[in-house]
């Protein structure tokens, strides 16, 4: 209870940039996550940079995040 009640949602984001260490280590731990029987059955899309303006037609607060 003490954790869902503690949890915030992010609608701003600092534009400083993301070091490609940290993305590829979160795909490692999101890949490692456990799955219903193990399927696997996730996809991951990185878009970082000039790119994130695809995000646009995506979640609008998303486009000030330099990696979605």
């Amino acid at each position: 209870m003490e954790l869902i009640d503690a949890r915030r949602s992010i609608r701003k984001f600092k534009q400083d940039p993301i070091p490609e260490a940290y993305i590829q280590e979160l795909l490692e731990v999101a890949r490692l996550a456990p799955s219903t029987r193990n399927l696997q059955s996730s996809r991951y899309i990185v878009i970082k940079g000039e790119e994130a303006k695809l995000t646009e037609c995506m979640i609008p607060f998303l486009t000030k995040a330099p990696v979605a």
